[in-house]
């Protein structure tokens, strides 16, 4: 993300109005000493220019009072118009007359002697040039105000800063960039922040009172589903972008434009300003998370098995196992096969607390394995190697009774959906079988057999083929069947696996991963079998076994 260290105080842009009358009354100290004339009265106008690196440009008055000024500003023009008309031009940096100097700021107060009483409008121009040249940095046109005879009049101007550029950045590190200006990949799934700013024309931020609010125009394009929360008056540099819960391909636009609609100057009518609306374009990539039984840790890629850098940290991990992404809820849940606890997270690995407790989950060795998310119900299904069962839970980890059993497995390492037939897939390490159930866990009775299984591991349904596709611990192979259990013939061979536990598909690219677990590695390949190459090495990986694509 870009950063502008020595500009962040630039731009939003405020002054002070003080009038008063019959003498200096309100003038602040270092002001100019000028005569008043009999029956009129003075205004003095207080500019605060913040040095570059200040930490903040308003200060504690300004808090009441917004003083913000850009600092690169140099110059100010003056125009009054009303019973007394004026007009002056002043520079404002150190050594000008009437200015200060600190550290924080160069404060420069202009008085304007002989007003008389009545209706005045300001005109006021900053610039970045001396003696009122260069670019139009702020402004404020035609502010009224009023002097009053025995009084003292205090009328507070909020110069609003003029954009010549608008800036849109990501935030979340879960967004990376894609081709073209403003186009953007999101990454996994849930609300991903972006930041927008104007820039005046000396590429400072435009913020504070003076600063320009933005508007998200309606999303279009062929991803459809893609939802833009708009900035907000407790967060007006910022806005959301939320893919659909299922991936979709294209893209979707939108666009995001600065507006001073209810300022009293608008700073997109002033010269050389550039409110042009900015085209955001987004498009939805997967995220890839692998569980690590051997350092007890979860690592996320994306598709090219390009590492990701996550807000959290996958706590409480204990041999982790089996991994379910659950798109109601937007957690990812983790078997942990060391102490039996199915732990939930969010897609940046901050744990999350749930009112259940996936209670019976087998309570010895070898435990929960695999698990799996069935959304025609909004069920996670669990199997538990050590006592062959697979029980089933809603999202908040309270386990469900069903009608059925499960019957017949045999050592449950893993368990898929298939959304083409409703069913759920146990692969049984034990007897080197997989068998079929609907949602209730009633068996199905299935015409083929899914032979040639060695030490079956992992499985998982590649919606591009229709295909189920189980890991072979024992010979290092993949092998391929229909929903019926009948083993299909592949061009590919699904080269260069090694003692593989888990598969996934991926339906960004069609492609199936498997983790292989004594060499560290995860493998791509097309639903042929054909390996793929990739930009990514899947780096950081310790004995890898469960695998998730998200969406």
């Amino acid at each position: 993300m870009r950063t502008f260290p020595s500009l962040i105080l630039a731009a939003a842009f405020a002054g002070s109005l003080l009038a008063g009358c019959g003498g200096q009354a309100g003038a602040p100290a270092g002001a100019p000493s000028i005569p008043a004339e009999h029956g009129t009265g003075t205004a003095s106008f207080v500019i605060a220019v913040p040095k570059k690196s200040a930490s903040t440009a308003s200060g504690s008055r300004a808090g009441a009072h917004p003083q913000y000024i850009s600092p690169a500003t140099q110059s100010i023009t003056i125009a009054l118009s009303g019973p007394t008309p004026y007009s002056a031009t002043a520079n404002l940096t150190v050594g000008s007359s009437g200015c200060t100097s600190t550290l924080a700021s160069t404060t420069c107060a202009l008085t304007v002697p002989g007003l008389a009483p009545g209706s005045y409008t300001a005109t006021l121009t900053t610039y970045d040039g001396a003696n009122g040249t260069g670019n139009v940095l702020s402004a404020a046109q035609s502010i009224a105000f009023s002097v009053t005879a025995g009084q003292s009049n205090t009328v507070n101007l909020t110069l609003s800063g003029v954009p010549a550029s608008t800036l849109v950045l990501p935030v979340s590190s879960l967004i990376s960039a894609s081709s073209g200006n403003n186009s953007y990949n999101l990454l996994g799934q849930g609300a991903r922040t972006f930041l927008v700013e104007s820039l005046d024309a000396d590429g400072n931020i435009i913020v504070g009172a003076g600063a320009p609010t933005f508007t998200v125009g309606t999303v279009s394009g062929a991803l459809t589903g893609v939802t833009v929360a708009a900035p907000t008056a407790s967060a007006p540099n910022s806005f959301s972008v939320t893919p659909p819960t299922a991936y979709g391909s294209g893209t979707a636009a939108f666009t995001v434009t600065p507006t001073f609609a209810g300022q009293a100057t608008n700073g997109c009518a002033q010269t050389g300003a550039n409110c042009t609306a900015v085209t955001v374009t987004v498009a939805m990539e997967p995220l890839i998370y692998v569980t690590n039984p051997g350092n007890y840790t979860v690592t996320a890629y994306d598709r090219n098995g390009v590492q990701q850098t996550l807000s959290g940290t996958f706590p409480q991990l204990n041999n982790p196992y089996g991994i379910a992404y659950d798109p109601s809820s937007g957690f990812l849940y983790v078997a942990n096969s060391g102490n039996n606890i199915v732990t939930a997270y969010d897609q940046n690995g901050v744990q999350q607390r749930l009112s259940g407790t996936f209670l019976n989950l087998f309570p010895q060795a070898v435990y929960p394995l695999g698990i799996t998310y069935d959304p025609s119900n909004g069920l996670l299904y669990i199997a538990n190697f050590g006592n062959s069962t697979v029980t089933a839970y809603d999202q908040n980890g309270v386990q469900q009774t069903l009608s059925g059993s499960f019957p017949n497995l045999s050592n449950p390492a893993a368990i898929a959906y298939d959304p083409s037939n409703g069913f759920l897939y146990v692969v049984n390490n034990g007897n080197r079988s997989v068998t079929a159930y609907n949602g209730s866990g009633v068996q199905q009775t299935l015409s083929g057999t899914f032979p040639n299984l060695h030490a079956p591991y992992g499985i998982a349904y590649d919606a591009s083929t229709g295909f189920l596709y189980v890991t072979n611990n024992a010979d290092n192979t993949v092998t391929a069947y229909d929903g019926n259990g009948v083993q299909q013939t592949l061009s590919g061979s699904f080269p260069n696996v090694t003692n593989p536990l888990s598969i996934a598909y991926d339906p960004s690219s069609s492609f199936l991963y498997v983790t292989n677990s004594t060499n560290n590695t995860v493998t791509a390949y097309n639903g042929s079998g054909v390996q793929q190459t990739l930009s990514g090495t899947f780096p950081n990986l310790n004995s890898p076994a469960g695998i998730i694509v998200v969406p």
